[in-house]
């Protein structure tokens, strides 16, 4: 996938689609990107992402 995130909120309030990242090669920017997307509108959502556990973990560490 590409190393640009698109993100489109889902209302004007709360929560974000991100899409262009595949979370088991995830880079340095994107996650930068996806940080700021959690904090500005609190829940993010990724669709169509298979990742095996070991991916999940690392992915999840990245957040604390």
């Amino acid at each position: 996938m590409t190393s640009e995130l698109t993100i489109e909120p889902l209302t004007p309030f709360i929560g974000a689609e991100i899409t262009g990242v595949d979370l088991g090669e995830v880079t340095q920017k994107q996650l930068t990107g996806i940080r700021a997307a959690l904090l500005k509108h609190q829940v993010v959502f990724f669709r169509d992402q298979t990742l095996n556990q070991e991916e999940h973990i690392h992915f999840a560490r990245q957040f604390g």
